[in-house]
C-alpha cells in the first residue's frame, strides 16, 4: 500500500476503477488506504467516482474523500453528497466528516435532523472527534430528542459519543453532560478546512 501511494497520481486511476470500485470489500479498504496515502492528487479522481449511477460507488466515494481529508473540494463534495436521496450515502458522508475542521463539524451538526434514524446516528458518533462546545451542545440537544422521542439506538449514539469527548465510560444526565459541555472552548481546534 505504501508503495502504491507512494507512486501518487500515476497510480490513481489503477486504485480508483481496479480497488473503490471491486466488488469485494477488503479489497475495496485496501484501495481506501492507499487513496488515503496519495491524498489530495485523487480528489478529481473519487469525486468523479462519486458521480456514478451506482450507490456502491458513491458510498465507497464518501469514504475515500473522508479517508483523504473533509476539506477544500473534497468537503465541498461531501455537502453534495449529503443531500442525496440514498441513507446510505448519507451515512458515508457522515462517517467522512471526521476528518474535517470546523466547517466538517458544522455539516455533522445540520445532519442530526436527518430524516433517517441511522444517519442521525453516525452524525453524533463522529461528532465525538470535535472536542468543542457546539459540538457537545448538539450531541446534547440530540440526546434530549431521543430521549423524548424514546429512540433507544440514538440516545446510546449520543451518549457514547459524549463518553467518547469526555473521555469517561458512563453515561450521565442531560444536566450533567451541560456541566461538561461549558468547559469545552466554543470552537474546535482543528484547522483542516482549507
Amino acid at each position: 500500500i505504501a508503495q502504491i501511494a507512494a507512486m501518487g497520481e500515476p497510480a490513481v486511476e489503477v486504485v480508483v476503477n481496479d480497488l473503490l470500485r471491486h466488488p469485494q470489500g477488503f479489497v475495496r479498504a485496501i484501495g481506501l488506504e492507499a487513496i488515503a496515502g496519495i491524498g489530495g492528487l485523487a480528489v478529481p479522481a473519487v469525486i468523479a467516482l462519486s458521480r456514478s449511477d451506482e450507490v456502491r460507488d458513491r458510498r465507497v466515494a464518501a469514504r475515500a474523500l473522508g479517508a483523504i481529508g473533509a476539506a477544500g473540494t473534497a468537503l465541498d463534495r461531501l455537502r453534495e453528497l449529503a443531500r442525496s436521496p440514498d441513507w446510505q450515502v448519507r451515512s458515508e458522508v457522515a462517517q467522512a466528516l471526521r476528518s474535517g475542521g470546523d466547517a466538517a463539524r458544522d455539516l455533522l451538526l445540520a445532519m442530526l435532523a436527518d430524516d433517517d434514524a441511522f444517519v442521525r446516528r453516525k452524525a453524533a458518533e463522529s461528532l465525538a472527534v470535535y472536542r468543542d462546545r457546539a459540538a457537545a451542545d448538539a450531541l446534547i440537544a440530540f440526546l434530549e430528542r431521543c430521549k423524548r422521542e424514546s429512540d433507544w439506538d440514538g440516545e446510546l449514539a449520543a451518549q457514547k459519543a459524549l463518553q467518547q469527548m469526555s473521555g469517561s465510560r458512563s453515561p450521565r444526565t442531560a444536566a450533567a453532560w451541560r456541566r461538561f459541555a461549558a468547559g469545552l472552548p466554543r470552537f474546535t481546534e482543528r484547522h483542516t478546512d482549507g
